[in-house]
């Protein structure tokens, strides 16, 4: 005998359903076998994503310096500064230039007290393997240490998101809105959701 999971009266052990309040005795997992099939291969591909990741070990290099070795816990970040070609595993970046930016359109004007800033930067792949980049991976500091994501803007050509195949590189401002009084002092490069490295440009160089 075992005691009903609702109404908690005894019932013979091996009822499926009580027979006082009709509750099914299965678990779960048996009542519902497509979602648990589902919830399965869902955690496999978690636990299969974290196996699989590698983990770059070193925040990049600046001219004919060494990288690294692979390691799994986070490198120490090193600041360049703008003009830089760093390196990360054969995929660079460099920051050109930043500045202030009007635009023309009379929709695309930053808030009251606001302006925008636009920084020039190229990606060029150097590796065997696709270069995948986003503009959200890129964040904007200024002097007062706030820190921002890209803004909508229309400041061509514009750096948004998309793959550089191997030997080519691209080129294009990434437009941040910051305070009138403000200036901007650095940009902080984390590419890849996984990825422990992290790049950092001094914009006052």
């Amino acid at each position: 005998m075992k005691k009903c999971t609702s109404c908690r009266k005894e019932i013979d052990s091996k009822a499926t359903k009580c027979p006082h309040c009709q509750t099914d005795q299965r678990n779960w997992f048996i009542k519902h076998p497509i979602l648990t099939i589902i919830l399965v291969l869902f955690i496999l591909g978690i636990i299969g994503a974290n196996s699989g990741t590698k983990k770059i070990g070193t925040t990049g290099t600046s001219g004919n310096e060494a990288s690294q070795p692979t390691t799994s816990e986070a490198p120490p970040t090193k600041t360049y500064k703008m003009g830089d070609l760093v390196d990360l595993n054969g995929k660079t970046m460099a920051v050109n230039a930043v500045a202030d930016y009007i635009s023309g359109n009379q929709f695309l004007i930053p808030k009251s007290g606001n302006k925008f800033v636009a920084v020039d930067i190229t990606l060029q792949n150097n590796s065997k393997d696709p270069y995948i980049y986003n503009a959200l991976e890129f964040k904007l500091h200024d002097n007062q240490d706030y820190s921002y994501d890209m803004a909508v803007s229309d400041k061509d050509p514009q750096l948004s998101s998309g793959t550089i195949q191997p030997g080519e590189k691209t080129r294009g401002f990434i437009t941040y809105e910051i305070p009138e009084g403000n200036t901007p002092a650095k940009l902080e490069y984390t590419p890849g959701f996984w990825n422990l490295s992290q790049i950092i440009v001094d914009l006052t160089k």
